[in-house]
């Protein structure tokens, strides 16, 4: 088989790994309006070898967002203890942010400001009209683009 030729049939999930599940879900669940498909606690052999880790304990949460089917795995681990890395930037190497489409940015914009939610602009709209964004941070410090499409000009 060519390699990439009919190998990947739709994305999954995106996984993020946070310091604290509760203030992830207060921003992804109650704030975003994302919906709880699984939630879990996983350890053993088996997590253990499938991630390169001793003694692992994690905990998952899955969210969906309307009626994609990609969705978005929060992974808080007990053990190991994660590592301390910055923030990252929109420019730095590897997956900088994820992007969810809304149905109003500014009013979602303004809510999120009143819950203390970081923004790194106001809400603009693009160049070619066709959508409004945002760029925010969630309570780990990872970007999140808030973007509302537009009808066509």
């Amino acid at each position: 088989m060519t390699p990439g030729k009919g190998q990947a049939r739709n994305l999954r999930h995106l996984g993020i790994v946070v310091r604290d599940m509760e203030k992830s879900l207060a921003f992804y669940r109650d704030l975003l309006g994302m919906k709880v498909t699984s939630r879990r606690e996983e350890t053993g052999a088996y997590l253990d070898t499938l991630l390169g880790v001793k003694h692992g304990k994690i905990q998952t949460v899955k969210l969906s967002a309307g009626g994609g089917a990609t969705l978005l795995e929060l992974i808080e681990f007990e053990s190991p203890e994660p590592g301390a890395d910055p923030e990252r930037q929109v420019n730095t190497p590897g997956p900088t942010h994820i992007a969810v489409t809304v149905a109003d940015v500014k009013r979602l914009s303004a809510a999120l400001k009143r819950n203390g939610i970081r923004f790194v602009s106001e809400p603009l709209t693009s160049p070619g009209r066709r959508a409004r964004l945002a760029f925010c941070r969630d309570p780990e410090g990872n970007l999140v683009e808030l973007v509302e499409e537009r009808p066509n000009p």
